[in-house]
């Protein structure tokens, strides 16, 4: 293919000692940012963050009543969701996670999956309750689920009105904080 596209330039351009040292200079080009690309897709770089090995990921949401408040368009349940949303869609491949929502108990929303569909689905179901309070028991469950699995973390996305109360692990803990202080509890006082 390659061929009869250079075989159908003007035969008088062909013949230009200039046109075939371009030539050879543009065919040399693409086989080497064929080779370069190549070599990248059989190394699989990964970003800073990512590791080399599959990751176990559990995302708690944080659904106390204080997550309904709102500043703007978006409540602090509706941020904290397009937030897990991000993570959520730049897991790898290899990658499994989980989503359990922190009410008075905690409720696992989705079980451990390689499927980001299927977490992105179930995300879209959790909503805020009115008893709430349960981010230690969460945070506790999701690290003992990272510990059975091994090489993993634990992403909390709350407005951090309870994360003194949260109990030290071992584990990786992210806490993604939706500002609470930007939002007035309009909606606790209902």
């Amino acid at each position: 293919s390659t061929l009869l596209f250079w075989e159908k330039i003007d035969p008088k351009m062909r013949s230009s000692p200039l046109w075939r040292k371009l030539r050879r200079f543009l065919s040399l080009l693409l086989q080497l940012l064929f080779l370069l690309l190549l070599i990248l897709a059989i190394a699989r770089p990964l970003a800073s963050w990512q590791g080399s090995e599959p990751e176990s990921v559990v995302f708690i949401l944080d659904t106390s009543a204080s997550m309904s408040a709102s500043s703007g368009d978006l409540s602090g349940i509706e941020e904290a969701k397009r937030l897990l949303r991000e993570r959520i869609v730049h897991l790898r491949p290899a990658d499994d996670a989980m989503l359990i929502a922190a009410d008075t108990k905690p409720r696992i929303v989705s079980r451990w999956t390689a499927n980001r569909r299927i977490l992105l689905d179930n995300l879209k179901t959790v909503e805020t309750s009115l008893s709430g309070g349960g981010l230690p028991e969460a945070t506790a469950l999701a690290a003992d689920l990272v510990r059975q699995r091994g090489n993993g973390r634990v992403v909390l996305a709350t407005d951090g009105v309870l994360v003194e109360e949260l109990p030290g692990t071992e584990t990786a803990l992210e806490i993604i904080r939706i500002d609470s202080r930007s939002r007035p509890n309009s909606r606790i006082a209902e």
